[in-house]
């Protein structure tokens, strides 16, 4: 998590919070926590959430940026 929260530029810390909160909203733990010598792995709703993640944002791209609504053009 430490490399993931570099790569994002956000703390071990939020990143931490967020993907608490992330998973009380989709109802349950999103990772496994590390064992030594074992690396964090994602819990079958973890799985569930990623994938949807994944579809929605392939979509999001797929329809380009967005462009707001009403107003005059």
């Amino acid at each position: 998590m430490t490399a993931t929260a570099a790569e994002l530029g956000v703390t071990l810390s939020i990143l931490a919070s967020q993907m608490k909160r992330i998973g009380a909203d989709a109802g349950g733990p999103l990772i496994t926590r590390a064992v030594r010598g074992q690396p964090l792995a994602l819990t079958e709703l973890g799985v569930e959430v990623q994938r949807e993640l994944s579809r929605a944002f392939s979509v999001s791209e797929a329809e380009g940026p967005a462009r707001p609504r009403g107003g005059s053009q």
